[in-house]
């Protein structure tokens, strides 16, 4: 049981489209919020750090977890040098939508009858392709689709395939029409999440005022030595966990933070983390998270999972993350 993803066609990659082909991949996957976790231990205590998805020439990549969805899936992984991509389970919301438009990327790349499907139903969806052309500045399109003669008689030969395997008919929709012809046009300009990058433009101006005073307050006091500044912010990121749940620093930003501890603007921006995750406001609205039932996380509303509170704490790690966003901002 379960809702399963793939692409029903050629997925091979021929080598001269191979280095595009994987470059588009990593930013699908990456800006799609697809991360592994990497666990650190220090002091005692275990924290989570997001590893987000990046290209590497050799072996699996590994990923699980969605940023956006909040939530893990199974195991799914990408090998560059054969250009496959494997995935398990992928869920009915973010993580499916990412994993569903790296398959549509095998779909406008091959030339031949196949198509994305979920759960063995061909999807039509064009907002995927949308999103593709958002993101990666390309013209895919969805013409193949149209060629309905073709995509009939692919379609017939691989259900005689499975009858013949399986020496049994198996039922399905028959409307080629409804099945391979694109619907929703009029999505094609698409869109990607930007929610959390742009969150410092949004009404939080006192972040930035705050960040400047307490800079100019410890730029007057003696400095916070590496040991020091490095228990302070591993008992900020575990007692936000503990009060907030899931909220896992990005990785990259954690030890650019551990190196950096003898500057005061890196000291300031954790204490401004401490200011936000200790707030009465923002702990107030993270006391939804209580609410949480037996039926776990997947079940539980978004407007429980994603309360005010624990969402300024996770945008605020966003922005320290982003280096490009905090530098114009923060100016560090």
């Amino acid at each position: 049981m379960g809702t399963f993803g793939g692409y029903y066609g050629n997925c091979h990659i021929d080598d001269e489209k191979k280095e595009v082909f994987n470059e588009q991949m990593a930013k699908i996957l990456n800006y799609g919020g697809m991360m592994d976790h990497e666990e650190v231990k220090i002091y005692g205590q275990e924290i989570c750090l997001l590893n987000p998805f990046a290209l590497r020439e050799k072996g699996y990549i590994n990923f699980y977890y969605n940023y956006f969805e909040d939530n893990s899936w199974e195991t799914a992984s990408y090998e560059p040098e054969k250009t496959s991509l494997w995935t398990e389970k992928i869920g009915y919301a973010e993580f499916a939508d990412v994993v569903m438009a790296a398959y549509f990327l095998y779909e406008v790349y091959d030339s031949n009858p196949g198509f994305v499907v979920i759960n063995a139903d061909t999807i039509n969806y064009t907002e995927y392709v949308g999103w593709l052309n958002h993101l990666l500045g390309t013209e895919f399109s969805m013409k193949k689709r149209f060629r309905l003669w073709e995509n009939a008689e692919w379609e017939a030969s691989n259900r005689l395939k499975l009858i013949d395997e399986e020496g049994q008919k198996e039922e399905k929709n028959s409307d080629f029409s409804n099945k391979f012809i694109p619907r929703k046009l009029e999505y094609l300009s698409g869109g990607i999440e930007l929610a959390d990058l742009l969150y410092i433009f949004h009404g939080t101006e006192s972040l930035v005022e705050g960040h400047k005073e307490l800079v100019e307050e410890i730029g007057n006091e003696e400095k916070a030595d590496d040991c020091r500044f490095l228990e302070e912010f591993f008992q900020i990121i575990k007692d936000a966990d503990a009060y907030y749940k899931r909220i896992f620093p990005f990785r990259d930003m954690f030890y650019e933070f551990l190196q950096n501890s003898h500057k005061v603007e890196y000291v300031a921006a954790i204490k401004l983390l401490r200011e936000i995750v200790d707030a009465e406001e923002n702990r107030k609205c993270g006391e939804l998270i209580k609410h949480i039932r037996n039926g776990g996380w997947d079940m539980t509303d978004k407007r429980i999972t994603q309360n005010k509170g624990r969402m300024r704490v996770k945008r605020y790690l966003a922005v320290m993350a982003n280096k490009e966003l905090r530098r114009k901002v923060f100016m560090f």
